[in-house]
């Protein structure tokens, strides 16, 4: 059918109508373009996806009773085709098919016969694609292959070269297909008071506003929520060896990529795992308390890097100093990992553990060379020991504790959350900056990471912390409009109450900052994560941005120490990396760290100042403040 009539219904209940180019019940909805633009570019891709998510709007304004169909195909027309497969038939999730290297189809492919072929299934007899359908015979017959192959090396190392009689295989079920964490009655869509079912914007569709011409969210484009009903803890089957590469998905993109419902069941019944940490983590918790009970010898798993890091780290220390403790006994700290589907590298860790205090194995990587096969070659270097929760040997400084006396001094920046809070000196002064009574102290100038490393952008940030809505429309009403069309609109669309009801202020406002921040004209600012430690000092009217760590100590004696080389070491051990970089964590770096009492030690004071004074003679780009660097040193041995 052409031109199949849909009708769209939005938030606010009210509704306009759709028009699918192409449409076969059962079988897909077709969205084509002509885009006009080179194939394979990024404003082509652009395009295409568009027009992908304008067809999974229809998909998902179909009558019930008609379903969902199990493909959406996506036409630039004349030059290609892309095919997207759900073949759930829930509408939920379309994916490329039959993979994201080989989904576009392009004019030239049409004469080999398997696409063909592929195309006239998907007009005729979809399901015919699934693969489900032939899961069970790949299943089955790599089972067998791997018990044929054991058993030949059984029989083998058993009695030589004879000939080898035939095994009986039988099905030994165990192969199961099954959520890996928790286990439920059922699955239940989510309802408001008149029984309509509940949905969040889908986190990805956006349109053109109308008032600034900038992308904000699509509002019509919806996902549905789900609760799942009794959850509780997945069983997992016996087995001597758990191994796995669980999914790398971060704490912050857990309820983007997985649902509220599901996050929420998960956090339900393992609430001994911080919510802080990886979903990752939860694979790893799961097996370190399996082993330790007993009831498996060893498991090893594939994770990102960031296990090493603070969040994450929590998990492996509650295992490693439990009563009956695993032990670490391999680990690959920091390894690089290209993905074969896209070609994206990241860094991974490997970690095996074992029930009991045991020594490990410890293999770092020590030189890495690309190759022409979208490989990373490397050269490992071997080192026994303890193994640590941050996956070190020698000296345990994952388990300092902060010192009492450092408390209140190190805070993360602020986080905005909009582009709409943060203006040009342009935009400041056409807002009033400079003319408006009280509006130099909420357009605050804002450093970022990159601010201190390279040059700064010279932004602001609208800082309405303090006051109501009501309050900002009466006294800076230019800025209350720029962030009613420019922050507001995104916002709406957050699934965090806090954030859509108090759209004018910051994410993250952080207290506990601006109170250490009183009675000073300075304050020490490092990045985050760098390559280099970095301090410097920036003025108490500048705002730090959330991946600065902020300490706010305005004396160069102090500058001093932290620049110093004892100061970087201590932060390289006792800190986290990201990826190849390190990361300054001020709970183990600043607060752990055992300043050195100086006191009336005119000497060693007059030394710590001498060390951040150098800078003065090259100027840091943020307000004319010194600033004091060390460089990571050979560590090693």
């Amino acid at each position: 059918m052409f031109e199949r009539r849909v009708v769209l219904r939005a938030p606010d209940g009210s509704a306009s109508n759709g028009f699918i180019d192409l449409y076969r019940r059962g079988a897909f909805v077709c969205e084509a373009k002509q885009t006009g633009r080179t194939l394979d570019t990024s404003g082509w891709d652009k395009a295409m996806l568009r027009a992908h998510n304008q067809a999974d709007q229809y998909v998902r304004a179909l009558p019930a009773d008609e379903g969902r169909p199990p493909f959406i195909l996506v036409v630039d027309v004349g030059r290609n085709i892309e095919l997207y497969a759900g073949f759930s038939r829930s509408g939920a999730t379309y994916t490329p098919f039959p993979d994201p290297r080989a989904h576009r189809i392009r004019l030239e492919d049409l004469r080999r016969d398997d696409i063909r072929e592929r195309l006239r299934a998907v007009w005729l007899d979809p399901a015919s694609l699934d693969p489900a359908r032939r899961s069970a015979r790949v299943t089955r017959d790599i089972a067998e292959m791997v018990l044929w192959i054991g058993y030949l090396q059984w029989h083998i190392r058993s009695m030589g070269q004879a000939t080898v009689p035939e095994p009986m295989l039988r099905d030994f079920r165990n192969i199961e297909n099954r959520d890996a964490l928790i286990a439920y009655e059922r699955e239940e869509l989510v309802t408001d008071e008149a029984g309509r079912p509940v949905t969040r914007w889908d986190g990805e569709s956006y349109r053109t506003s109308p008032v600034t011409g900038e992308p904000v969210p699509d509002e019509t484009a919806q996902m549905p929520l789900y609760r799942y009903v009794e959850p509780r803890k997945a069983e997992w089957p016996q087995a001597d060896h758990i191994v796995g590469n669980p999914p790398f998905i971060g704490n912050k993109r857990m309820r983007a990529a997985l649902g509220d419902g599901y996050v929420d069941a998960v956090r339900d019944t393992r609430p001994e795992v911080p919510e802080s940490a990886d979903f990752v983590m939860y694979w790893w918790h799961i097996a370190a308390e399996t082993v330790r009970a007993g009831e498996a010898k060893h498991f090893g798993f594939i994770t990102t890097n960031s296990i090493k890091q603070a969040f994450n780290r929590r998990v492996v220390e509650a295992q490693l100093r439990a009563n009956d403790p695993l032990s670490i006994v391999f680990a690959i700290p920091d390894h690089p990992w290209v993905d074969a589907a896209d070609g994206a590298a990241v860094r991974i860790a490997m970690t095996v553990g074992e029930a009991g205090t045991h020594d490990g194995r410890i293999l770092q990587v020590r030189e890495e060379t690309a190759t022409d096969q979208d490989e990373v070659a490397v050269q490992l270097q071997e080192s026994t020991g303890r193994l640590f929760p941050d996956l070190k040997i020698g000296v345990n400084v994952a388990a300092v504790r902060p010192l009492t006396a450092n408390s209140a001094i190190s805070n993360r920046g602020v986080i905005p959350h909009g582009e709409g809070m943060t203006v040009t000196e342009e935009q400041a002064t056409a807002l009033g900056l400079g003319v408006v009574a009280g509006l130099d102290a909420r357009l605050r100038p804002y450093r970022n990471g990159r601010d201190l490393t390279q040059t700064p952008r010279n932004v602001r940030v609208i800082d309405m912390h303090g006051l109501s809505a009501e309050q900002v429309r009466e006294q800076f009403p230019a800025v209350y409009q720029w962030l009613s069309e420019r922050v507001k609109p995104e916002r709406d669309q957050n699934k965090d109450r806090d954030l859509r009801e108090k759209w004018w202020l910051h994410r993250r406002n952080n207290e506990d900052l601006r109170n250490s921040m009183r009675g000073i004209n300075r304050y020490v600012a490092t990045v985050q994560t760098s390559k280099h430690r970095l301090f410097t000092f920036l003025d108490v009217a500048v705002l730090p941005d959330d991946k600065l760590i902020a300490i706010t100590m305005d004396d160069s004696t102090w500058l001093g120490v932290l620049s110093s080389r004892i100061h970087v070491v201590w932060a390289l051990a006792t800190g986290a990396t990201l990826e190849d970089r390190p990361v300054y964590n001020k709970t183990t770096c600043f607060e752990a760290f055992p300043f050195p009492s100086i006191g009336n030690d005119l000497a060693a004071s007059e030394a710590s100042r001498e060390v951040a004074d150098r800078a003065k003679s090259r100027k840091s780009p943020n307000r004319s403040m010194p600033t004091a660097s060390a460089s990571r040193p050979n560590t090693r041995n």
